[in-house]
């Protein structure tokens, strides 16, 4: 009582780690047996995540409901774009003129981990009107959504993750007679196992569609890849051609009276046959560069146009 009276004068204010902890020794803020001192800062509370009374991903991507009483005592892993819905270790009894402020865990945000659920707690959370007086309920807790907005799959275990950060102050006023709303019999009784995927169904949706558009990349690649040899196949092959009908009309040439005629007055010494061999030589290397150019620039067309077609 006296503890009451100097809070009431002293005026509204956050709990610092003392004052959190002569709450709890004396069966205040949450129930005996279900919190530890190691949980506590300087001025706050770190609520678990229980093993029991959760909806989590199962083997096959479907949800599995865990009860209250039915543990799940390994770690759980969320893939990316995987929910799941969980409570605390810490089972509430907040009195009449105690309140709590939730805040984010930044071991969770870097990982990539978002938990979604109110922010703040209202005094008298986890008791009841029982005739005239307010008497403890048998199991209050927070619960919360998470979901894996990163690309690598992230591990939580019950008992040891610490899902928020609970900040307590002191409330000035009478909060009235009004039980303070609680989901626990909601999600305990009527949920569906798939109850967290259809609240947040965006983020599977998300994860299939990225997905999608990494097998549509996969599949670009695969065409872009086929389609260089085959483009520098064709160049080759209109290459040869040309020079087919090249040599067919070189040969309908040679069979020409004036061909012949001028083919008796060419000299048919070595120095001659040297400088033509050189210079059909040369002539057969700048069609060759030329080829090679052609493969080149339509090579380096066709991967710029997948580039632009490219998801990003």
């Amino acid at each position: 009582m006296n503890r009451r009276r100097r809070e009431s004068r002293d005026g509204g204010g956050i709990l610092a780690r003392s004052a959190i902890l002569e709450r709890l020794e004396t069966g205040e803020i949450f129930a005996p047996d279900t919190w530890t001192e190691s949980q506590l800062g300087n001025a706050a509370y770190e609520v678990r995540l229980a093993g029991d009374l959760m909806f989590i991903p199962g083997p096959t991507g479907e949800h599995v409901k865990y009860n209250v009483g039915e543990y799940h005592p390994d770690a759980i892993i969320l893939k990316e774009g995987e929910v799941a819905l969980v409570s605390t270790v810490e089972r509430f009894r907040l009195p009449a003129d105690i309140g709590a402020y939730i805040g984010t865990k930044w071991s969770l945000v870097r990982r990539g981990l978002l938990v979604l659920t109110g922010s703040f707690v209202n005094p008298r959370f986890g008791l009841q009107l029982v005739g005239n007086s307010w008497e403890p309920k048998p199991d209050e807790r927070l619960h919360f959504l998470i979901v894996n907005l990163g690309s690598e799959p992230q591990a939580i275990s019950p008992g040891i993750t610490s899902l928020v950060s609970l900040q307590f102050h002191r409330v000035l006023g009478d909060p009235g007679t009004d039980a303070t709303p609680s989901t626990q019999r909601l999600i305990a009784d009527d949920y569906e196992p798939n109850a967290p995927a259809a609240a947040l169904s965006l983020f599977p949706e998300l994860k299939r569609q990225r997905e999608a558009i990494e097998e549509l990349r996969v599949g670009v690649e695969k065409i872009e890849n086929g389609f260089s040899p085959l483009i520098t196949f064709g160049v080759y092959l209109l290459a040869v051609t040309f020079l087919g009908v090249v040599l067919n009309s070189s040969l309908q040439l040679a069979t020409d009276h004036r061909v012949a005629a001028l083919a008796r007055d060419i000299p048919h010494d070595w120095p001659f046959t040297l400088v033509a061999v050189s210079a059909i030589a040369g002539i057969a290397l700048v069609i060759k560069k030329i080829v090679d150019a052609l493969v080149a620039v339509l090579t380096a067309a066709t991967t710029a146009f997948g580039n632009r077609r490219r998801p990003r």
